[in-house]
């Protein structure tokens, strides 16, 4: 799933009190994805929902595509952003853990996979790709809600037109219940409402 892609790159947060280097520097208001060099803002707003607030950065990672041999290519990087408030409420039992500590705890990635509480998954490219090729990527989402899924690529394929750009964005929002909202270049596409659907894309 999508979010597996974070285990490693889990960061500090309101999700939990992290201590020595990682406190340190919780007053920078970007992380930078070490791969890529992409740059996240520590907080942003998504509009997911009516009482959506601001979400915070908990984690980032990178797409890479192996090319042949040992020759590969960075696709693009990544942020995980939650609602912090809830979030800190469903978390609270990893409260002063280690963060290195926390993402080895196959529950915490359950908790983060459930609904509850407002999620996105910020994507933004190092590469240009066509459209097709983000489609046929999306297509492997393993749901049974075929029809909602259809839909889904559809709105990538009006939100993109037929390639999405170098430093380009893409995001994936979960509202906390049912609906996945669908945003290209920073501007709401469409939104999915299905349960089924957004819990496969944020497995």
């Amino acid at each position: 799933g999508s979010l597996g892609a974070f285990s490693n790159f889990l960061m500090r947060s309101t999700l939990w009190q992290a201590t020595g280097e990682e406190s340190s520097s919780s007053a920078a208001d970007k992380v930078t994805e070490p791969v890529t060099g992409i740059d996240f803002p520590v907080t942003k707003s998504f509009s997911l929902n009516s009482t959506s607030p601001t979400l915070t950065l908990t984690g980032v990672g990178v797409r890479v595509k192996a090319l042949v041999g040992p020759l590969k290519v960075n696709v693009y990087g990544m942020g995980l952003y939650v609602d912090p408030s809830r979030a800190a409420r469903a978390f609270s039992k990893y409260k002063g853990k280690d963060a290195k500590e926390v993402a080895k705890d196959d529950d915490f990635f359950k908790i983060l996979h459930s609904p509850g509480f407002a999620k996105a998954i910020y994507i933004d490219y190092a590469r240009a790709v066509g459209v097709d090729k983000v489609v046929d990527a999306l297509r492997l989402v393993p749901t049974e809600d075929t029809a909602a899924l259809d839909y889904f690529c559809d709105l990538l394929v009006i939100g993109t037109g037929s390639t999405i750009g170098n430093r380009e964005t893409m995001t994936l929002g979960w509202e906390g219940k049912d609906k996945l909202v669908v945003q290209v270049r920073d501007k709401t596409v469409g939104t999915v409402t299905s349960a089924k659907l957004v819990e496969a894309v944020f497995e």
